[in-house]
């Protein structure tokens, strides 16, 4: 008779480095650069690509609530990774993942102009790019 010795499999939030924090459903870690101060959509991404991550992009409701929670947790809105570089009638993430959920507000995205998404409580809005904003960034494990 053979034994086998059982391999303890730690939780995967423990690949989460700080300043991330673990997100189950989205198999991900979410840091919020709360603190580099307030940023334009272009910088923000390239703070995020210093951790290996980006932007945040949004799958689902869940997903989304999330975000909009880390919003009510003392942050303004956040710049997450939706843009459009067609006056708004296109969007995209910057992870180049699936545009498959729309975190919109009902009545959003509004502008005809390029733009950038920031998240509020519970959904995002189209900004101007240049604007600052704190930023919200996502690894995915």
């Amino acid at each position: 008779m053979t034994t086998t010795k059982a391999v303890t499999k730690y939780p995967i939030y423990e690949n989460c480095t700080k300043p991330f924090t673990y997100f189950e459903p989205s198999h991900s870690c979410y840091g919020v650069g709360n603190f580099t101060g307030p940023m334009n959509w272009s910088s923000g991404e390239i703070y995020c690509e210093q951790y290996g991550a980006h932007l945040a992009s949004i799958h689902s409701y869940d997903e989304l609530y999330f975000l909009g929670s880390m919003v009510n947790i003392g942050h303004t809105a956040l710049w997450v990774g939706a843009f459009s570089n067609d006056g708004g009638k296109t969007w995209a993430w910057s992870d180049r993942s699936v545009w498959d959920y729309n975190p919109f507000y009902n009545g959003y995205p509004k502008l005809q102009i390029s733009a950038c998404g920031r998240v509020w409580s519970a959904g995002i809005v189209d900004e101007v790019c240049t604007d600052l904003s704190q930023i919200i960034c996502k690894k995915s494990l």
